[in-house]
């Protein structure tokens, strides 16, 4: 076993150990045709930090940068950091990485994606809703560079933590 591999097997060790005393959270984000699955764990009584994929063909969402265009998040993956400060409200924000269309080029590669977006939810224990607001830049072909405002106007917030 080389170093580095002893190293590697240490740090999960520790890692799964100190995981192990903690709240774990599940959640799911939706809208029509649009979603996102994470998973957390908590660093505090009401904050969860993890990861997440998903993807969209937002049908409800608007895209306010650029003004009239259609934003399509074909795939992503990323990190969020999410407080629930009482049973009933939750924010979140995220660093995402994916990629991403406009204008719906068929027929076309997608380009990279990189963003931050935070979220505010009202509701119950398990089930809440609101909005996502999204800024990002999608690298397409070639050098062109696009920046992306989106607006998911109400999005449902499934989660589940033990």
């Amino acid at each position: 076993m080389t170093g580095t591999s002893a190293l590697l097997l240490a740090l999960l060790a520790v890692t799964g150990a100190e995981l192990g005393a903690q709240r774990r959270q599940l959640s799911l984000e939706v809208t029509p045709v649009h979603g996102t699955l994470s998973y957390g764990w908590s660093m505090g009584p009401d904050r969860f930090v993890g990861f997440e994929a998903g993807f969209g063909f937002p049908q409800i969402d608007r895209t306010l940068v650029p003004a009239g265009e259609s934003f399509m998040d074909i795939l992503h993956v990323g990190a969020f950091v999410r407080s629930d400060p009482t049973k009933s409200v939750v924010a979140d924000g995220r660093l995402q990485v994916g990629f991403a269309e406009l204008r719906g080029c068929s027929g076309c590669l997608p380009g990279l994606f990189t963003a931050v977006s935070g979220g505010a939810f009202l509701g119950g224990k398990h089930v809440k809703a609101g909005p996502r607001l999204t800024m990002g830049v999608i690298r397409e072909h070639g050098d062109e560079t696009s920046l992306v405002l989106n607006l998911t106007p109400i999005a449902a917030l499934f989660s589940y933590a033990w």
